[in-house]
């Protein structure tokens, strides 16, 4: 009930963006070069099988149905939203993040320094997101907090279209609690 009472005080609701107003799933849209060896498939499966990331169940799914096979990398690390490697047989494998273009979101595997394949992933927004947020804000003031780069965060902003709403990146969780905190009363959607 206390809950309940504060929202009726609140002025601004903040949403975080991926899975809240996107539909929380990457989609591979584009690879380069097309086709990749299945050894390499396999590699990527192993370095992402332990990830929650986002990337990492795109990848999943992308290739469900291929055969995997346990391979003996090792000193496997992931920076979360930044890279995962490993070494396997004496080369340093990796999956990096690199700039976001056109809303897509680019990851390359690398063989040490050089770049065997690019990655483009999509995030698709809600269909129902825009007409949501229009009707939330004639009476609420409106905010995206994401931990996705900033200018990702920007061109998903730009590409709703609406004005008035405020966008912040890189907010860790404890900087979106803050920014809660500091907006008071506020509501916060998602996570």
């Amino acid at each position: 009930a206390d809950v309940l009472e504060q929202v009726e005080d609140c002025k601004t609701i903040v949403f975080d963006k991926t899975g809240t107003l996107t539909q929380g799933y990457l989609k591979l849209k584009n690879q380069t070069p097309k086709n990749i060896p299945p050894w390499m498939q396999n590699l990527i499966l192993n370095l992402e099988q332990h990830s929650h990331h986002p990337v990492a169940h795109a990848f999943r799914t992308e290739w469900k149905d291929k055969a995997f096979q346990n391979l003996q990398i090792k000193d496997i690390h992931e920076t979360p939203g930044k890279s995962v490697f490993g070494v396997f047989e004496g080369q340093l494998f990796s999956l990096q993040a690199s700039e976001t273009q056109n809303n897509l979101i680019n990851v390359s595997l690398m063989q040490d320094s050089h770049e065997l394949v690019k990655f483009e992933f999509e995030d698709e927004l809600r269909p129902e997101t825009i007409g949501i947020l229009k009707k939330l804000m004639r009476s609420f003031r409106i905010a995206i907090l994401s931990g996705d780069h900033v200018e990702r965060v920007k061109d998903f902003t730009l590409r709703l279209n609406l004005k008035d709403i405020s966008y912040h990146g890189n907010a860790s969780p404890l900087e979106k609690s803050a920014f809660v905190q500091n907006n008071f009363p506020c509501l916060m959607i998602g996570d």
